[in-house]
């Protein structure tokens, strides 16, 4: 029996890292947890490698799929290195350590019109020009620390039944600097005064050129909006959160059953900028196809979600912030020799209902390891 334990200790121990990531901000709220399915012991240790991709790669404006003329996208790739150490048979606590790279092609914010001679907004030819931001932004995201408990626990020969909860905080250890920006661009307030815009232009074409961002073309006055954000690009959120989760799992003879929920409250960042609180969730059902006394093997079928309401700047809504996704999935697991775990994951989006123009995901592919000592 101890090897469906292991075998479930790898289907919680992936439910939390960035339960889903369907908006880019996600990215700042993900958290890996090792989540225990069994009572954990005095000392015991969990390190765990975990990586999430998702490809940005489709624009929507207000729920809707728009044309990527522009092929605007992000590629986000999230590694954590997670470390539990248990504190008593009910009681374990966790550190995260997440490095973020995005790569990314975006119609720069405040421009509008055609390619202007072709490749990338040249100086030359007809047709009205634009500016394509392109570059790459990495480094150490938002260290989360976690307290699990691990509050009810029942089994028999052909059932199991163990719910777990936990909460912490997110320390503002990443870089939050993009959003220095991001806090004097102000959606819902189109009439600013000219002094606010020039701050705001050098905010960005600053943030621009200190994370290695390319700009390419010529900047014309009309608006037009870009589908990738400063506030998507920004590692850190420069807010200290606060993630409160519970993690369920169930086992009746070699069905598997598990559900995950976790609520993230934020608070004011960098730039008085506020990222929205965020309800993740995800649900799954699979069955052990291999069990023996030496690994286990077993595939599920997973359904995950995120709502995240607005952010704000000063106290004022971001109408590009808001968004709400379904997600669904097949997931295989393996274990060995009682303290080895691996996953592997994909996960495809079958509805999403965003605020304003923003890219969301085509797809997302997790994986990672768990040892036990």
């Amino acid at each position: 029996m101890r090897s469906y334990f292991v075998s479930s200790v790898a289907i919680i121990l992936f439910s939390t890292l960035c339960f889903v990531e369907s908006s880019m901000a996600c990215d700042l709220c993900s958290i890996y947890s090792a989540q225990e399915s069994h009572k954990s012991s005095t000392d015991e240790l969990q390190v765990s490698l975990a990586e999430q991709y998702t490809d940005y790669g489709d624009v929507r404006k207000d729920g809707k799929k728009i044309d990527n003329a522009d092929n605007q996208y992000m590629h986000s790739s999230i590694t954590q290195l997670a470390v539990s150490l248990g504190l008593s048979d009910r009681l374990s606590i966790q550190g995260n350590i997440p490095f973020i790279s995005r790569s990314y092609r975006r119609v720069d914010d405040g421009v509008e019109g055609g390619v202007e001679g072709g490749a990338e907004g040249g100086a030359e030819g007809g047709g009205e020009s634009k500016v394509i931001d392109t570059g790459r932004e990495s480094g150490i995201g938002d260290i989360p620390i976690i307290v699990k408990w691990h509050g009810y626990e029942s089994s028999t020969e052909d059932s199991f039944v163990s719910v777990l909860f936990h909460a912490g905080i997110k320390l503002p250890t990443g870089d939050s600097d993009r959003l220095r920006a991001e806090g004097s661009n102000h959606h819902d307030e189109p009439e600013m005064a000219d002094d606010h815009e020039v701050e705001q232009e050098e905010a960005h074409h600053s943030a621009v050129s200190r994370h290695g961002g390319e700009i390419h073309g010529v900047i014309h006055d009309d608006l037009i909006p870009s589908a990738v954000h400063e506030h998507d690009l920004a590692i850190g959120s420069g807010s200290f959160d606060f993630p409160l989760g519970l993690n369920t799992i169930a086992r009746y003879k070699k069905l598997l059953f598990s559900a995950d929920a976790q609520y993230i409250f934020r608070t004011v960042g960098r730039g008085e900028y506020q990222y929205g609180n965020d309800f993740l969730w995800r649900a799954g059902v699979g069955s052990f196809l291999i069990t023996n006394d030496t690994y286990t093997f077993m595939s599920r079928f997973t359904v995950s979600g995120e709502h995240k309401v607005e952010d704000e700047v000063d106290g004022i809504e971001q109408n590009d912030t808001y968004i709400r996704a379904i997600y669904v999935g097949p997931e295989l697991v393996v274990t060995s020799n009682d303290n080895f775990s691996a996953i592997l994951g994909v996960d495809h989006p079958t509805s999403i209902n965003n605020s304003g123009t923003q890219a969301t995901a085509d797809y997302r592919i997790r994986a990672g390891i768990t040892m036990t000592f």
